[in-house]
């Protein structure tokens, strides 16, 4: 790698000194044949004075002042009319090369077309929104009669079905408890133990948030008697022990 490297260097040394030297050629054929041929010299350069000085008469040549540009707010009303004609023309000359050629035009963006699809836009959008609160009206129309009609039959078969869940819930505890009893029956002593130290922790802190409830409770009614507002005593919970 290190020799390769090395090899590369030299190779561009010798091109850098061939071509230095090919300069230095090309210089000393030059000055020979200056000292050689001193008119052809003088003529050569004169000539090239004359070339030189009719291309700095072409560059200093002044643009002419015909297509300059200028800004849309500062043209006359007529040079507006103009440039609007001319824009439209060749709006109109893309429309139908492009159309001849098959490919799809879009609608070009002008003030005219920007407010017509505005206006469109604002138009579909009021539509949706009537329908919308169409359908909003029609759904509480459905909801209020659905639930007027679960009232009236929850009323009806309120007597048959109390007697009904009372008998659920009396089967539910008896389960239940037959459930407890047969888990318990098969605890070891320590696990017992465990179980009624679980008990009584969470019976702690039910009765912790149970008085916590309540003065909370008390609280939010002395705060509506504070404001005139009637506090109905007789719903009062007290804690389960």
């Amino acid at each position: 790698m290190v020799r390769s490297a090395s090899a590369a260097a030299d190779k561009r040394c010798l091109r850098a000194i061939e071509r230095r030297h090919c300069r230095v050629q090309v210089t000393l054929i030059r000055l020979y044949s200056i000292v050689a041929h001193p008119d052809d010299h003088e003529r050569s350069v004169s000539d090239g004075d004359v070339e030189l000085e009719k291309k700095r008469r072409k560059t200093r040549r002044r643009r002419a002042n015909k297509n300059r540009f200028k800004p849309y707010h500062s043209l006359s009303p007529e040079e507006k009319m103009a440039l609007d004609a001319a824009e439209t023309a060749r709006s109109e000359r893309r429309t139908r090369e492009r159309m001849a050629s098959g490919k799809p035009m879009a609608p070009s963006n002008t003030t005219q077309f920007l407010l017509e699809d505005r206006e469109a836009r604002a138009g579909q959008g009021l539509e949706v929104e009537l329908a919308h609160e169409a359908n909003e009206r029609r759904r509480v129309r459905s909801i209020s009669v659905s639930s007027e009609f679960m009232a009236a039959s929850e009323g009806a078969s309120s007597s048959g079905d109390s007697e009904t869940d009372k008998e659920m819930d009396r089967e539910f505890e008896a389960e239940f408890e037959e459930y407890t009893m047969d888990r318990l029956s098969r605890l070891s002593k320590d696990e017992m133990t465990k179980e009624i130290l679980d008990k009584e922790k969470n019976a702690e802190v039910y009765q912790e948030n149970m008085s916590r409830m309540l003065k909370e409770n008390q609280r939010l009614r002395k705060m509506l008697q504070d404001n005139g507002i009637a506090v109905d005593h007789n719903q009062t919970s007290q804690p389960v022990v």
